[in-house]
């Protein structure tokens, strides 16, 4: 998610850990939408013959009414559900965060946290899945979401027509007030 969604929503931006990556899941985009859903992806490989790897952010601090702001913007096309979330731990040598292609295997120190994913319920049919996660789709194209290109095409409108009615929603139906406790 990024920070100006973030700022948007929750009027702050949380910690923000990335990358952080979840395992055996994969992305894909949501049918005449700008945002992505991510589904379990349960073969031994995925397009890139590797296992389905999802990367994001881990968002930490949140109070408990930004997580049932999340719960509500999310709506019911996406369950929250707890998993592990692998993070590449910084070390004296590389200074930060790091991809996990920056440094050598025998190098990666990985943290792993249980966190809070939404995980895309609405229907398979609703995403623009164009590969099974087998690996065996020679003749298909990988139809991946890209941040970048979220951030830099699509966010002023997604913000703009999503992410702020839905902020004035929350506000005019006064869930922050009734029964949303810190």
């Amino acid at each position: 998610m990024s920070p100006q969604v973030l700022q948007t929503l929750l009027g702050r931006i949380p910690t923000m850990t990335k990358p952080a990556y979840l395992h055996n899941y994969i992305r894909y985009p949501v049918k005449d939408h700008v945002y992505p859903g991510i589904i379990p992806c349960s073969k031994s490989s995925n397009h890139h013959g590797d296992k389905g790897i999802v990367e994001g952010i881990l968002l930490s601090g949140l109070t408990k009414n930004e997580i049932k702001i999340f719960d509500w913007f999310e709506d019911t096309d996406y369950k929250r559900c707890i998993e592990d979330i692998h993070i590449i731990l910084k070390d004296s040598k590389h200074g930060d965060h790091l991809q996990k292609s920056d440094i050598s295997d025998n190098e990666k120190r990985e943290e792993i946290v249980k966190a809070n994913v939404y995980v895309w319920i609405a229907g398979n049919d609703l995403l623009e899945i164009v590969s099974d996660c087998t690996g065996n789709d020679d003749d298909k194209i990988y139809n991946d979401w890209s941040y970048n290109n979220f951030q830099q095409v699509k966010l002023e409108k997604y913000l703009k027509d999503t992410v702020k009615p839905c902020r004035l929603e929350i506000d005019h139906l006064a869930i922050l007030e009734n029964g949303m406790e810190e």
